[in-house]
């Protein structure tokens, strides 16, 4: 969950993905990367709503 919101916030101030956006969500999720490694094994089981 956190990976999320701290994704959708950045989009706030940055739009795309680049260097800057992810520079930005280093500042508060220090394991980015492990993060993103977990959301991505978990994604297809995920609820999207009704999409």
């Amino acid at each position: 969950m956190d990976l999320v919101l701290v994704h959708e916030l950045t989009h706030l101030t940055v739009a795309a993905h680049g260097v800057p956006f992810r520079r930005r969500m280093r500042l508060v999720l220090e394991d980015l990367e492990e993060l993103e490694h977990h959301f991505a094994q978990a994604e297809s089981s995920l609820w999207r709503g009704a999409v």
